[in-house]
């Protein structure tokens, strides 16, 4: 679609949206039809088209996949297994009661807040995420608890309880969001998800309620989607892609998702990640993924888990690499140190074998550079279920992620025309340069700088010239 950054966010948004939606409904008539009527005869359920993916999910019986299977310009077929999708982030202790204020009444702010510079920009510029709404793909969230609570995001056509679609968006009563694991309207975290998603929201928007502010962008409005079975299991990519679907049309400008696919993954796996992930971008949606916590298990260029390998919106490279992309991958630091969190994952990445960009060939030293960007990962405190704090012991790049795309927020509140290229540009080249001098395998470009990342955004311009009139000199 051409013009994309010229058009305002939600113009953007419903242009792309309806272009993907055409496509997949010429290009998928043959196979709707075989599913429809295996709605009809009983042996085909829950069909759900992940356009954004180029992709379709179902529940069929073995006699239904064969008949898909026949038909002469059939995709690929995989099962939708489930995965875990937090492996290795480390829960620490922590407990409903409330924390200690400081000597004034002061809510205290989580050192991990102070340390990516995000109190300056709240207290010298005046931005904390209002209203830019923050799409969370994690394991639910603890809808109750005091200090996510009044960041909940609204739908405002939803009526709670009825079980009606009142919206027509093909969901019952997601007023809060949808859980996509048990397919209903209460993105709840529970003990299956052991309190990952509601820490990783304590770090986006936690306001401080009872006496910590954990979030970096305290003013924003949280979507949550909970792609996690209650029953156990974990969660499978096409509840990944669903839930990511479901935050762009509804209105989320940041995706955040700490959660990973490790290890080898099918090629067709990842054509349609880097897909799904380029619609995302080009609906206008700045979509960032945490990079792993494999450094041990695993080597380049499979130690970065799925859609941390997937490159970014904004490439500082010239050609002949592609810029095709839409994926922040952030990395972890130390506690309260400059330091690489020891288990991060760490690249490159390599596309060359994956059609239809065939790029970043891996070779030693050589590939798609990843993390794009690092932030605290060891000890970070934020909210847990039961309604306290975890303290300084959750740690993994889980709690890196959402540190990224809370000063996303923070940046589209200044300038909500901001482009995901915009974004990402701002980030990095605003980043404090750690590691080896520039982007590197580690750190990325360096440590998140809230303060400086904000201050570069221009309160009011087109956003192609926010990365363009920043960009290096490629000499």
């Amino acid at each position: 679609v051409p013009g994309l950054d010229a058009m305002d966010p939600t113009t953007r948004r419903r242009v792309v949206l309806d272009a993907l939606l055409e496509r997949a409904r010429l290009e998928n008539r043959a196979v709707r039809a075989v599913l429809d009527e295996g709605v009809r005869r009983g042996d085909v359920a829950a069909v759900r088209e992940l356009y954004l993916a180029d992709a379709i999910v179902f529940e069929a019986n073995a006699a239904a996949v064969a008949r898909i299977a026949q038909l002469p310009d059939a995709a690929t077929l995989h099962h939708d297994r489930p995965w875990d999708l937090t492996r290795a982030a480390t829960r620490g202790s922590g407990g409903p009661a409330a924390s200690p204020r400081g000597k004034a009444g002061d809510t205290i702010h989580a050192w991990n807040l102070k340390y990516v510079r995000a109190p300056k920009v709240w207290n010298e510029l005046g931005y904390t995420g209002e209203g830019v709404i923050i799409g969370h793909v994690d394991t639910g969230v603890m809808k109750d608890h005091p200090d996510l609570r009044g960041a909940r995001w609204v739908n405002p056509a939803e009526i709670a309880g009825n079980g009606n679609d009142d919206d027509g968006n093909g969901y019952v009563d997601d007023v809060h969001g949808y859980d996509f694991g048990d397919g209903d309207g209460d993105p709840e975290d529970d003990a299956t998800g052991d309190g990952h998603g509601t820490h990783t929201a304590g770090t986006l928007v936690g306001d401080g309620t009872l006496g910590i502010r954990t979030g970096v962008a305290p003013g924003a409005s949280l979507m949550s989607v909970k792609v996690y079975r209650s029953n156990g299991g974990g969660g499978t990519l096409g509840t990944i892609w669903a839930a990511q679907q479901y935050c762009v049309e509804n209105g989320a400008r940041v995706l955040s998702m700490s959660l990973v696919l490790a290890g080898r993954i099918p090629v067709t796996f990842m054509r349609n990640e880097r897909l799904n992930a380029a619609n995302i971008r080009d609906a206008g949606v700045t979509l960032f993924a945490s990079a792993g916590n494999e450094f041990i298990p695993y080597g380049p260029p499979e130690e970065l888990g799925l859609t941390a390998r997937v490159p970014a919106p904004w490439n500082r490279l010239p050609v002949p690499h592609s810029s095709t992309g839409g994926v922040i991958a952030v990395g972890g630091l130390d506690y309260q140190s400059d330091l690489v969190y020891p288990l991060s994952s760490r690249g490159p990445a390599k596309w060359d074998d994956v059609d239809p960009w065939h790029d970043w060939a891996f070779k030693p030293g050589e590939g798609l550079t990843k993390p794009d960007i690092a932030a605290p990962g060891v000890n970070v405190n934020s909210t847990v279920l039961g309604g306290g704090y975890s303290g300084d012991t959750w740690s993994g790049t889980s709690m890196a992620c959402p540190h990224a795309a809370g000063v996303a927020a923070l940046m589209l509140e200044k300038n909500p025309t901001l482009s995901p290229a915009g974004i990402d540009s701002l980030m990095e080249l605003t980043a404090v340069d750690l590691g080896e001098p520039g982007k590197d395998n580690e750190f990325g470009s360096g440590r998140l700088d809230a303060y400086l990342a904000v201050s570069a955004v221009p309160a009011a311009r087109h956003p192609d010239l926010v990365w363009t009139e920043l960009m290096p000199d490629p000499e």
